[in-house]
């Protein structure tokens, strides 16, 4: 229905009009009832006359009036009933557009913060019942949130039930994920397309627009943000709620991790955790625990600045080998969501090394691989600097490379190999992919032109440097070449930092092989020669890590093995690049768990990812990757989930998945710099609550039910004149002129005011007249008129 301005009278229960036939009932009771008197003669008729007649005119029109007040209180009590509706604004039978509200609640991480007891998706959900509740017969509903894991669909309208509606709301839950406000906004719009053209459309967000969410750094996420706004807002009546009340403290754990080297069983892991203070006003103190494979290994009283960040670190040495959490707590806040942080530790009873000879010979010292092999048994014998995990290697020929199980070896070294076939290249990208180690070491075996056709190829192979000539210190007059480690800031220098004595810097290299870098791929160049040319280079791939040599692991182009920094640095290079599947990567809700598929297998990989919630997805091979991948779609909760295959039971691998640092910081986003920002010369709403609309129809039933009201108290105060009236005709009259004062001051004005005093004062008037007729009887002046002769004579 909608409103037109007319002159009407209109009844909320035009029915009840029916009893004003009831009005006739004290006519009908008069006519009755009259008395029809006797004619008698009597001798005194004719003096009493006069006066009878006087008086019967004064009795019949008191008794009329006595009736037409019940006749009046009879009416006015049916009309009251029947809801009379009196102004100049009704309703008329058009019947107004239906109203498709879209419902978009925001889910991400930091909804989950509690506020006065309670939860801000908690009070997101109240306010959207509300929304939902008010809406009148034909409005539809569309309920959506914000995410990037999970379907953003709760409630895929149009949908006109509003009690299922209700019930889905309620069952929102947050997520663990960051924010996907652009993304979300999008997809609203795109909603907007699909209402039908005889809907007006409504779009009510529920958020604390956290700054990090709706004002992200990117420039690019805050152009889409800002695009769909003003688009929805032109669109659309576009409604913004904040449920946040104001910034709160929060000192979140925003990093964990251990250093680079492999973590062996009985060695101390050097673990680093960072705490965050997001309130720039004051320090906070927490208590950090860290534990290992659930028993505590350190806790510690740690103060963060205002503002600012802390970073501890801690030793902690396994006792038990195998994959074990890693876990750093501190007190529960208003957040707790970052207060804890995981990560998963492959911690190795010993490393597996798997040397490749390019040489062959008649001892094992005289082989290429011979001295790495002398070096790793050492490690394995020595303590003090080299402690870590023992190491058993094995050798074999490079003829046997394409036939041999990588999978048993954490590391694989190649010594001197002449050349790497293609179908070698395949088996060691796969093997690097799942977490283990490469190195390769140089040598006059090395065919620089087939290296150069297979692990560079074109900046497509392993190696993304290109293998340009052997460089001699003999033809170049320089006599030998020296090592030049720079800072040592890479883990392989680690044993000589701060001990220039160990014998890295007087190593003699005699011939190298000049690599240059393409700058394509994750390069780093750990250690360089005096001339400034790779002396070690690294690449990651995938979860491992390969480590080229320029020079020979053997004493074939220097003195190195017989040096004393080539023990340490052999130990070091290969415990550094078995490392990569020392703890599975670090990530972040949102981030997709990708494991490296056996492609060596006929059949196809088929695993089964279980998150923290018990939920279970199964994945199978990505075809669109390049490399034989198993992707899983984005994860939306922060703990640990499990990895099975298909094909091995017992091959169950952990993933550590922690909160996104960006969810943390509790800041929001005010009325202003939403408007400054995002929705400058936009037409938008924004509160705090939900304030419902006012329906026409209810307004007018508050009306009806007000001057229901209104007539019910006059009838009361009719009912009490007619007592007074039926005792007291001048009573009766005064009681009605109160009444009529009452409802003159209910008027209010000016006007209504003054009509209420003059009748006030009638009143007055009419109860005071007998008093002043008995005092002007007992007046002098009143007792000779009564005794006057003209009286007697009457």
């Amino acid at each position: 229905m909608t409103s037109a301005t007319i002159l009407a009278l209109t009844f909320a229960n035009p029915l009840l009009l029916w009893g004003l036939l009831a009005a006739a009932a004290p006519i009908l009771i008069q006519l009755l009832l009259r008395r029809r008197d006797r004619v008698v003669a009597w001798a005194a008729q004719i003096y009493l006359r006069k006066a009878v007649q006087k008086q019967a005119r004064r009795m019949r029109m008191e008794s009329l009036l006595l009736m037409l007040l019940r006749t009046l209180l009879i009416a006015l009590a049916a009309v009251a009933l029947a809801g009379p509706q009196l102004g100049s604004t009704v309703s008329t039978p058009t019947v107004p557009p239906p109203t498709h509200t879209i419902l978009l609640i925001d889910t991400s991480l930091s909804m989950s913060i509690r506020e006065a007891g309670q939860s801000r998706l908690g009070r997101a959900r109240q306010l959207a019942r509300n929304v939902v509740q008010e809406g009148t017969p034909g409005d539809t509903t569309e309920v959506l949130r914000i995410t990037r894991a999970l379907s953003p669909f709760v409630v895929r309208g149009p949908s006109l039930d509003v009690t299922d509606t209700v019930d889905r709301i309620d069952q929102l839950a947050t997520t663990d994920e960051e924010g996907a406000v652009a993304v979300a906004l999008e997809k609203v719009l795109e909603r907007t397309t699909q209402v039908p053209e005889s809907s007006t459309i409504r779009v009510v967000v529920l958020s604390d627009f956290q700054k990090s969410n709706w004002l992200p750094a990117s420039d690019e996420v805050r152009k889409r943000t800002q695009d769909a706004l003003r688009e929805l807002a032109r669109q659309t009546d576009l409604h913004l709620i904040s449920v946040s009340e104001a910034d709160i403290e929060n000192v979140a754990i925003t990093h964990l991790a251990t250093e680079g080297e492999t973590a062996g069983l009985g060695t101390a892991i050097p673990v680093t955790v960072t705490l965050r203070n997001f309130d720039s006003s004051r320090a906070e103190e927490r208590t950090l625990v860290l534990t290992l494979g659930g028993e505590i290994c350190e806790q510690q009283r740690v103060t963060v600045p205002a503002g600012g960040s802390t970073d501890v670190t801690f030793r902690c040495t396994p006792q038990q080998a195998g994959e074990l959490v890693i876990s750093a707590e501190i007190e529960e806040d208003s957040l707790a969501a970052d207060d804890t942080r995981q990560l998963v530790l492959n911690v190795r009873d010993r490393l597996n090394v798997l040397l490749v000879n390019g040489r062959a010979a008649a001892t094992p010292i005289a082989r290429a691989s011979g001295f790495v092999e002398l070096a790793l048994r050492a490690a394995s014998a020595a303590t003090g600097g080299l402690d870590g995990p023992p190491v058993a290697s094995e050798t074999i020929d490079h003829s046997q490379l394409p036939a041999a199980d990588l999978s048993r070896f954490d590391v694989v070294c190649l010594c001197d190999v002449p050349l790497i076939t293609p179908e070698e290249i395949e088996l060691l990208t796969r093997h690097l992919r799942q977490g283990g180690g490469v190195l390769i070491g140089m040598g006059p075996q090395a065919d620089l032109q087939g290296y150069e056709s297979t692990l560079f190829d074109n900046e497509r192979g392993l190696l993304p440097a290109r293998l340009l000539r052997r460089a001699d210190a003999t033809s170049t007059g320089q006599g030998w070449f020296r090592f030049d480690p720079g800072d040592y800031q890479h883990p392989i220098l680690q044993p000589f930092r701060g001990n220039e004595d160990a014998g890295l810097l007087t190593t003699r290299i005699d011939t190298y092989v000049v690599l240059q870098p393409t700058g394509t791929g994750e390069v780093q160049i750990p250690l360089r020669y005096g001339t400034g040319d790779p002396a070690v280079l690294e690449r990651r791939l995938g979860r491992g890590r390969l480590l080229v040599t320029t020079t020979s692991l053997d004493d074939a182009w220097g003195n190195w093995p017989l040096w004393p920094s080539y023990l340490p640095m052999i130990v070091r290079m290969t415990r550094y690049s078995a490392a990569g599947g020392a703890h599975t990567p670090s990530l972040i809700v949102g981030d997709s768990i990708r494991v490296e598929a056996d492609s060596s297998t006929a059949e196809p990989s088929v695993a089964t990812l279980t998150s923290p919630a018990g939920t279970q997805t199964v994945l199978s091979l990505d075809e669109q990757a390049g490399t034989p991948l198993l992707i899983s779609p984005p994860t939306a909760w922060r703990g640990l989930y499990e990895l099975s295959f298909a094909a091995d039971s017992s091959d169950v691998r952990r993933y550590a998945v922690n909160p996104p640092p960006a969810e943390s910081d509790p800041s929001v986003a005010t009325q202003q710099e939403l408007a400054r920002e995002l929705l400058s010369d936009a037409r938008f709403e924004y509160g705090t609550t939900w304030e419902p609309r006012v329906d026409a129809s209810l307004a007018s039933e508050e009306g009806s039910d007000q001057t229901s009201t209104g007539l019910l108290l006059l009838v009361a105060g009719l009912m009490g004149v007619e007592l007074l009236m039926a005792r007291s005709f001048n009573w009766g009259l005064a009681g009605l002129l109160v009444v009529a004062a009452c409802g003159a001051a209910a008027l209010g004005g000016v006007a209504g005011l003054f009509a209420a005093v003059i009748c006030l004062v009638a009143a007055a008037m009419l109860l005071t007249a007998p008093l002043r007729r008995q005092n002007g009887k007992s007046s002098p002046s009143g007792l000779l008129r009564r005794n006057s002769p003209q009286r007697a004579l009457r």
